[in-house]
C-alpha cells in the first residue's frame, strides 16, 4: 500500500511539473526582451481574445482573434518570407465572412466575400482603397454585377446582369457618379431604353423603345428636370390606360434606374402571376 501511495505521489509530481512547464512556456520573452512562442490573452470571462505564435518579436504563422462571448472573429496568417497577412474574417455565429489579404494594416489584392458561406462579392484593393473590377454574384453563383474602381472611386462601365447571363442594364461611371451613356434592356436583350447622364443627373434624350425593337417615345432631360412634359404626360396616360385593361401592371423604367435589382423582382413577379 505504502508503494502504491509513493507511486501516486511520484506521478502527480511529475504532472504538476508538466503542469507548470506548459504554463511557464506560455507568454514568454528572450533576453533582448523579444516576444518568442506561443501567446495568449484572455478576457475577464475567461475566454480567449487571441492565440497566436511570435518569433523574435514578430507574429509568424496561424494567430486568432476571438469575439467577446468566445466565438472565432479572424484568423491571420503570417508569412515569413513575406509582408502580406493572409486574413479570413468571420461574424459572430462562426461563419465565414470575408477572405483576403492585409499589407500594412491595410486590405491588398483580392477580396472575396461570403454570405452563408457562399461567395457574393470580389473586390480588389490597393494600399487600402478599392482598385480593380468589382464583381457581385447571385447566391447561384451568377454573375450579377461588375463594375471598376480606380483609387477608391468607381470609374468605368457599370453593367447589370440577368441569372441567365443576359445583359440588362449599363451605364458609364465617372468619380461615383453616372455621366455618359445609359442603356436597359428587355428580358429578350432588346434595347428598351438609352440615354444620357451628366454627374449624376438625367440630360439631353431619352430614348424609348418597343419590345419589338420599334421607337416608342423620347423623353427630353434638362438639369434633370424633363423638358418636354407633353410627351411625358402623354406617356403617363397611356399608361395609366393600360393599367386599367391590365391588372398585371407595366414595370416603369423611369422608376427602376436607382435600384435595378427591384426592376428585376417586380418584373419575375409579374412574370409569375
Amino acid at each position: 500500500m505504502r508503494l502504491i501511495k509513493i507511486y501516486i505521489s511520484i506521478v502527480l509530481l511529475f504532472v504538476g511539473v508538466g503542469n507548470a512547464i506548459a504554463q511557464d512556456s506560455i507568454n514568454q520573452t528572450d533576453a533582448q526582451g523579444r516576444k518568442q512562442g506561443y501567446w495568449e490573452k484572455k478576457g475577464e470571462n475567461g475566454k480567449p481574445v487571441y492565440q497566436g505564435y511570435f518569433k523574435d518579436d514578430k507574429p509568424t504563422g496561424e494567430w486568432k482573434r476571438f469575439r467577446k462571448n468566445g466565438v472565432i472573429n479572424a484568423k491571420l496568417n503570417y508569412s515569413d518570407s513575406s509582408d502580406t497577412v493572409a486574413a479570413i474574417l468571420y461574424n459572430n455565429i462562426g461563419q465565414k465572412i470575408a477572405e483576403g489579404f492585409y499589407l500594412n494594416q491595410q486590405k491588398t489584392g483580392t477580396w472575396n466575400y461570403f454570405e452563408d458561406n457562399i461567395r457574393i462579392s470580389e473586390e480588389n484593393y490597393v494600399d487600402g482603397k478599392k482598385h480593380g473590377r468589382y464583381r457581385n454574384f447571385f447566391k447561384t453563383g451568377e454573375l450579377a454585377i461588375e463594375t471598376l474602381f480606380i483609387e477608391g472611386k468607381e470609374n468605368g462601365v457599370y453593367k447589370a446582369y440577368n441569372p441567365n447571363g443576359t445583359l440588362y442594364f449599363e451605364c458609364l461611371i465617372k468619380n461615383g457618379q453616372r455621366s455618359g451613356y445609359c442603356r436597359i434592356y428587355y428580358p429578350t436583350g432588346t434595347l428598351e431604353t438609352e440615354g444620357y447622364y451628366e454627374k449624376g443627373i438625367r440630360e439631353k434624350y431619352w430614348q424609348y423603345y418597343k419590345e419589338n425593337g420599334a421607337p416608342d417615345y423620347i423623353i427630353q432631360y434638362k438639369g434633370g428636370l424633363v423638358a418636354n412634359t407633353a410627351v411625358r404626360d402623354s406617356v403617363e396616360q397611356a399608361r395609366m390606360t393600360e393599367l386599367e385593361k391590365n391588372a398585371k401592371g407595366i414595370a416603369d423604367p423611369e422608376k427602376f434606374m436607382q435600384d435595378p435589382f427591384q426592376y428585376m423582382e417586380i418584373m419575375k413577379q409579374q412574370q409569375q402571376r
